[in-house]
């Protein structure tokens, strides 16, 4: 309509762009993700907790958001439920989730194309920090990636129909045979 052409398509701007459908996509490929939950009600939030397993730390995101930015560390439920009941009162109709948390020295960005690995890089968590985003002040550094990285990152791609894409993960201890965590496309 605006003369615009791009690369990926509605489709997948949309899975992409929502953490809950991106999680959603990834498992129904059959990706190894940290366990996840989307928070329907502060009244009912001992259904999610459990669903991913009931132990603090956990990870809160809002469904929307870049950069790192509304990606928060919880470490009690009281914390989680002022956190939720804080985000509600900005926008009631913001989607939340959360998610195990993984402790981790670094995450990896793989950018993929045409169902090929182009390029990747080690994102090391900031310094007094939980994230490892380049926007929050951590320098990344090179890596190399297994033959299982690559073509499980070829798969994440595939999940959200793309054809340029940015994959992070979390690698495995045993990188070579086990598959990382993927965190979103």
């Amino acid at each position: 309509l605006h003369g615009v052409k791009t690369i990926n398509s509605r489709f997948t701007h949309m899975i992409c762009d929502d953490k809950w459908l991106n999680y959603t996509a990834m498992e129904r490929a059959g990706l190894r993700q940290p366990k996840t939950a989307l928070i329907t009600h502060e009244e009912n939030l001992d259904i999610p907790i459990k669903q991913i397993g009931g132990k603090y730390p956990m990870i809160l995101k809002t469904a929307q958001g870049t950069q790192g930015v509304g990606v928060l560390f919880i470490d009690s439920k009281k914390v989680l439920l002022a956190t939720i009941q804080l985000i509600n009162k900005i926008d009631e109709n913001i989607a939340m989730l959360i998610q195990e948390f993984i402790k981790t020295p670094y995450d990896v960005r793989v950018m993929v194309l045409n169902n090929e690995v182009v390029g990747q890089l080690k994102r090391p968590v900031a310094s007094g920090d939980f994230r490892s985003n380049v926007s929050q002040g951590t320098e990344p550094e090179k890596i190399e990636l297994t033959e299982l990285e690559k073509s499980e990152c070829i798969k994440a791609g595939q999940s959200v129909n793309g054809k340029w894409l940015g994959v992070d993960f979390i690698p495995s201890k045993d990188r070579e045979k086990i598959p990382p965590y993927f965190i979103e496309v």
